[in-house]
């Protein structure tokens, strides 16, 4: 429950940062490489039929269901890989808004720059590799209780809140980073975290629904959201600096 009241006030405080215009300039490189991803198409579909023939041969639709498993866990897998691909391209600029809402807000003297920019690349890569590898681990470990128990029907909604949970991790990374905490720490800081990271994984995957804008809006949106909800957690925010006054 608390997790989910601090959500409430960060997403007010979110719409509120969204009036300052000097925060969309951040969003511009995001526009940029949404229209080149656009421009040259994405390697992965966005739907996958499913084979529906059915046979009174037990091989065959033990194939057929092995197939359709196959197919949908590709497409999971494949929506995943894409969004690692957005947030790595991303997390250059989204580090130095991260940033810039943490000096605004706690008066703190964060100066990154480009260093703190590359910095974030590598790092932010190497955070969603950890999470790709551990969600990769997790669905394999759901599709054997799933073919066990008989719950194939919900496989797409717990892939999506399995995806949703780790890609969760990255937008908190930027905070992390900055204060220091090494990638075994964000990781552990994470799982301690459980349902605030779910939190900004679902909003990004939701945001991400959104035909056309929602993948380049969705991190922008989530950086801001999620840097409040950091700053909240941590107790660096004072009770006079939560009125979201940017510079």
């Amino acid at each position: 429950m608390k997790a989910l009241q601090t959500y409430w006030d960060s997403l007010g405080n979110t719409f509120i940062l969204l009036a300052k215009p000097n925060l969309w300039i951040y969003l511009v490189p995001a526009i940029l490489i949404g229209i080149f991803f656009y421009v040259f198409g994405s390697f992965f579909p966005d739907s996958i039929e499913t084979i529906h023939t059915e046979s009174n041969n037990w091989f065959s639709n033990a194939f057929r269901s092995s197939l359709n498993w196959l197919l949908s866990f590709s497409s999971s897998v494949g929506d995943f890989i894409y969004k690692f691909i957005i947030l790595s391209l991303f997390s250059p600029f989204n580090s130095l808004l991260s940033e810039k809402v943490d000096n605004s807000l706690t008066d703190s003297k964060f100066d990154g720059g480009v260093r703190l920019m590359i910095r974030n690349l590598f790092r932010t890569i190497a955070i969603l590799a950890v999470s790709t590898g551990l969600y990769l681990i997790v669905i394999f470990c759901w599709w054997i209780i799933s073919k066990i128990v008989g719950l194939h029907s919900v496989d797409s909604v717990v892939y999506f809140f399995i995806s949703a949970y780790f890609i969760g991790f990255s937008f908190f990374d930027y905070s992390l980073e900055r204060y220091d905490k090494g990638i075994s720490s964000t990781m552990k800081w994470g799982f301690k975290n459980k349902i605030t990271v779910l939190l900004s994984g679902l909003i990004f995957s939701l945001i991400c629904l959104t035909p056309k804008i929602g993948i380049i809006f969705a991190p922008f949106f989530v950086t801001l959201n999620s840097t409040l909800v950091y700053l909240q957690i941590e107790k660096k925010l004072n009770t006079n600096q939560r009125n979201t006054n940017i510079n």
